[in-house]
């Protein structure tokens, strides 16, 4: 589909079922922090919320909740992640999830009072379009709420892998390489500034291992062997990836503690 981005489950992962547990550990173990920031900056409960990136429906029922006597209309571009969450979402109420690019929804001008998009602009190579379109289908005055990474601090470990700055660099080369933006958090202010939105609001969510307990951080972060693909492209070497996977080896096995940091930006704007 036009402006598929850089983030295709089944293109991407070897393992889809596990990077499937992630995402669904990314959800549950977040979100306590992400709804109050949403409650905090004025979505009703009654609201029409459309879900930009709904993937297999994780959040969609969680923002479900958040609004108990509005509705989701959910959208993403990957036809297998519509059919997982058609698939969880079944005989749910007040929901809906269609294929579709943010960039062209297909939805009415003034359609929402809400809209949130969850770690998708990180992988969006025309972010510009897609603020446009979220602006014409949010109703004036109706609040957009875009939560992602900054991939210079998003994520901190306390001792750090070996190789770990060689690694990040290789990984964001990837993501750069496919049309996405690593750093896109430090930007999203602008972006939201120059597509007309007003009100900003900047909000950071964070889980600590220490506080939110060991699992929170571990569950959320890829298993090493999302990194082999870096290997065969000759964007980190045999020996670095192999000195990583010792490391979270020793992790699993309890003979190293780690300290993980977590953040996420929400920026968030009215129409």
């Amino acid at each position: 589909m036009e402006g598929s981005g850089s983030y295709r489950l089944q293109a991407h992962f070897a393992d889809v079922e596990a990077e499937l547990a992630r995402l669904e550990a990314q959800a549950a173990n977040i979100w306590a922090k992400e709804s109050e920031v949403l409650r905090r900056q004025g979505l009703p409960p009654d609201a029409r919320v459309l879900e930009i990136g709904c993937g297999p429906g994780f959040v969609t029922e969680r923002l479900l909740a958040l609004v108990p006597d509005g509705s989701v209309s959910g959208v993403d571009n990957d036809p297998y992640m519509i059919e997982l969450a058609e698939r969880r979402l079944a005989g749910v109420g007040r929901v809906e999830v269609r294929e579709g690019w943010v960039g062209a929804t297909g939805f009415s001008d003034a359609s929402f009072d809400a809209a949130t998009a969850r770690l998708v602009f990180q992988h969006l190579p025309d972010p510009m379009s897609a603020l446009a379109e979220l602006k014409r289908v949010l109703r004036p005055g109706g609040r957009l709420f875009v939560t992602d990474i900054d991939s210079s601090w998003g994520l901190l470990l306390d001792p750090e892998p070996p190789h770990f700055e060689q690694v990040s660099a290789a990984v964001a080369a990837v993501r750069t390489a496919r049309g996405g933006n690593p750093t896109v958090g430090r930007r999203l202010p602008r972006m939201l500034a120059d597509a007309g939105f007003s009100d900003l609001v900047l909000d950071v969510v964070a889980i600590h291992s220490v506080i939110d307990g060991v699992e929170s951080v571990a569950e959320v972060v890829p298993g090493v062997a999302t990194l082999e693909p870096l290997v065969e492209a000759g964007l980190l070497t045999r020996d670095a990836f192999e000195a990583v996977r010792e490391f979270a080896e020793r992790f699993r096995e309890g003979e190293l503690q780690v300290d993980g940091l977590l953040g996420l930006l929400v920026v968030s704007g009215a129409a």
